[in-house]
Parts: structure tokens; sequence; C-alpha cells
């Protein structure tokens, strides 16, 4: 296999001493499976004499590039600053985890190929490490998240059923899945087929949840690293079953629009989204405004400040979805009623259509 060297530019080159010898390991995942009780309590704690946790520079370029659909401009820089960043990082082994090296549940991982693709070409020889969950309580869980994010629709619209049927995910301006294309198989082999079998890693959320010291020893075992303490903290926990209904069902009466929007704020997002129309999308500032005008330079500087101050359709969303935690909070004080949203009947049908894949 070829070394990182050989991959990258010459322009590159210049960043690096030599990290062919480095030794990568990618928790990608998947949402939903201990991904922010692993990251807060578990990860950080290992021992940084020969490890490097999640180094910052790398996580947010990774990040902004996923965010901005992996343009081909963004692409480039971001793998500039991985590399600058992995030449000055002393440990032998660097431990990168988060969730959207998966992929976009909300578009039933259709993003795959791209991020799983973006990785190889600058970690080809990672070791990769997959958590499962089985579908069904993976699905409500999805669902419990979109809700939080603001997603105000019932499961079975979010599932697209109808008439006893899952239906194809719509295109539509709010959140929704095909609740039969998320085969783990497929994620899985995708990795294997750019790393190898040896290579990839898969694990159990039941086994996370049930026995926390089994599975993080898998992990020490893997990394030959140890954690030097461990931090018990609460699971990523959702809204409450009847919190969630309430909340769609106000939405539905359009009570939830006086409840949560600040209309005051409009005329700043009117602003922001002219100024907008000159500015570069998915590009970074200083890219942005190197062969602009004196004019367009000013405009696409004032652009970004609103939008670093939230004064945007993003920054109402933030406002709105501040509110509707504090709501949240306040009904789950009083009323702390739980149950399966799902549903039997919709997990039955889940359950026999993934019954050959993993978890069955």
């Amino acid at each position: 296999m070829n070394s990182i060297n050989d991959k990258l530019p010459k322009a590159k080159n210049k960043y690096m001493s030599d990290i062919s010898s480095k030794l990568f390991f990618l928790h990608i995942g998947l949402h939903k499976t201990g991904t922010t009780f692993l990251q807060k309590n578990i990860f950080p704690n290992f021992d940084t004499t020969d490890l490097c946790y999640n180094p910052p520079n790398i996580i947010n370029a990774i990040r902004d590039l996923y965010r901005h659909n992996y343009c081909d401009e963004l692409r480039r820089e971001t793998i500039r600053i991985i590399y600058r960043e992995l030449d000055i990082i002393c440990q032998k082994k660097i431990f990168l985890s988060h969730e959207i090296y998966s992929g976009t549940p909300w578009r039933n991982y259709d993003d795959l190929e791209k991020m799983s693709s973006f990785l190889k070409e600058v970690f080809p020889t990672a070791k990769i490490i997959l958590v499962f969950r089985d579908h069904g309580d993976w699905l409500e869980s999805l669902y419990k998240e979109a809700i939080k994010d603001g997603c105000l629709l019932s499961i079975d619209t979010f599932l697209n059923y109808t008439s006893g049927k899952f239906g194809e995910r719509r295109n539509i301006d709010k959140r929704n899945v095909n609740a039969l294309d998320f085969n783990y198989r497929r994620i899985i082999d995708s990795y294997i087929k750019k790393y190898g079998r040896c290579n990839v890693f898969s694990m159990e959320f039941i086994e996370l949840k049930n026995n926390t010291e089994l599975f993080i020893s898998k992990i020490e075992r893997l990394l030959e690293t140890k954690i030097l303490k461990y931090e018990s903290g609460k699971e990523n926990k959702g809204y409450t079953a009847f919190s969630i209904n309430l909340i769609v069902f106000l939405s539905k009466l359009l009570i939830i629009n006086r409840l949560f929007i600040l209309t005051k704020i409009e005329p700043f997002v009117f602003m922001e989204q002219l100024l907008g129309k000159f500015d570069k999308k998915g590009i970074r500032l200083k890219l942005a405004i190197r062969d602009s005008s004196f004019l367009v330079k000013n405009v696409i500087i004032l652009h970004r400040v609103f939008l670093r101050f939230g004064l945007d359709k993003d920054g109402t969303r933030k406002r709105r979805l501040r509110r509707q935690k504090k709501f949240i909070k306040f009904i789950e004080h009083y009323i702390d009623w739980n149950w399966d949203l799902v549903g039997a009947e919709k997990r039955y049908v889940i359950k026999k259509h993934y019954r050959n894949d993993l978890l069955s």
C-alpha cells in the first residue's frame, strides 16, 4: 500500500516531516450508539503518552467539509490543514471520534461514500471502529434527536409509515427517513472494501449499555492504550414520549410558532440573505475575499459577522430551540411519562425486514 506521503501533492509536503509511521484509529459512530457518552466520559481519559485524541483543528476541519457537502476547494484546504496538524503532533497514535464520519442519517447515509472516500484518502492505513444498535431502538432514538433539533413531526410522518407500510424518504424541508433503508451491512462493507476486513471492527451498543467495562476493554486492546480513569456519566437522554407528543400536538395548532419564534429579528434575516448573495458558500473567509474587490470584500466580511452572531435563519433556529428546550424541561420536571414511540406493529415490520442484517 502507498504511504501517506505518496498520496500528497508537493504543496502539502512542506507541512510534513514523516507521518507515515503514525497509527490512525477512526471511531465513526453510528449516530445514537453512545457516541456522546464515549466522547465525553471515556475517550478523553486515554493515556496521552503515545495517543492523541481528537485534535481540535483536525476535527473542526473535517466538520466544516462535511457541513459544506465536501466541496472540492474546501476539500483541498481541509487536507492541507489535517497534514499540517499531523506534522506537529508528537504522539504515534491518532484517535479520531465523530459520528459524522459515517455520513448523515437524515439522508439515509446517502453521503456515506463521499465521507468514507475522503477518510480513505487522508488516512489510508486507519483502523475503523463501528458501533451498531437494534434497528427499532435506533430509529426511535433517531426520531427523538430529530425532535430535539426542532423537527416537529409525528413518528409515523418521520418514518414515512402509512397504512401498515413504510415508504420512501420524502424531499421536504423537515427531517424524515426511509426506515427500511438502513442496512448495516452496506455501511460496514463500504469500509471493508476500502480498508480491508482485518482493519474494520464492529461492536454493539447493547454491550456498551449493559457491560461498559467490557466494551471499554475491547477498545483498549485495539488501541493498545489504557484508559487512566473511568468517568461514569448519564447517557445522552432524549425527550420523554409524553413531551414529544405534546410538542408535536402544539405545533399542529401553530401555538408553537408564537411560543418559540422571535419575529423581531426577521429584518436581520433578510439583511443576511441579501449580503449572502455576494458571499461564496462553503469557502473559508481568507479564500473568499482573496480575489474580490474592496467593496465585495467588506460585504463578505459583514455577512460573516451576521453569521457569527446568529443573525440569520440558523440563528433564529438556535433561539427557537433554546426556548423549546426550556419548555420541555419545565414539562418534564412535573410529568415524566415514557413509552415505546415506535410501537409493536412497526417494530415487527422493522425486525422482519432486517432479519438478515447485522444484530438479527
